[in-house]
């Protein structure tokens, strides 16, 4: 299984300092220039106890107010407060819509919001994603809006 990472805002608010207003979606280009990273920016994911819920349009897992995982940014901490999948992508890059893509929203102490995302490239002849397989083990749980489980140990790093 393939997959990778796009962090759109973190990116802009590097390169240009910008904040971004209602980019999404995005078209990302295909062949984007990789910039080295110089420090500014980290991310950490850590094993969490999460809620699991259906919100209707998407499935949402939301940490409980622990700083289990985080992303920091131009010297600023954001904590991770929970991620939601889009399926298929809600992003594209090159036009490329891919079949499974993960939003992990991020919060600074003033609550400004940076979110880091993750296409997910499904091809039934990889190996299973273990992060995948724990995110999606209780689905059948999720029968109708409201709906949740507790995962005990939700690992986005794996």
């Amino acid at each position: 299984m393939k997959f990778f990472v796009y962090v759109i805002a973190a990116t802009v608010a590097i390169v240009t300092g910008q904040t971004l207003k209602g980019q999404s979606p995005i078209d990302l280009p295909a062949f984007a220039k990789l910039v080295a990273n110089t420090g500014n920016f980290s991310i950490a994911f850590r094993t969490a106890s999460v809620v699991v819920s259906h919100e209707g349009t998407t499935v949402r897992a939301t940490w409980s107010g622990c700083p289990h995982s985080y992303l920091t940014l131009n010297g600023n901490m954001y904590q991770s407060l929970q991620l939601h999948g889009h399926a298929p992508s809600e992003h594209t890059i090159g036009g490329k819509q891919y079949p499974f893509e993960v939003h992990v929203l991020h919060s600074d102490k003033d609550n400004n919001l940076a979110v880091v995302g993750i296409f997910f490239d499904l091809d039934p002849h990889d190996k299973p994603n273990p992060f995948l397989t724990q995110f999606f083990s209780q689905f059948d749980q999720l029968t109708k809006p409201g709906d949740n489980f507790t995962l005990a140990a939700l690992d986005p790093s794996s």
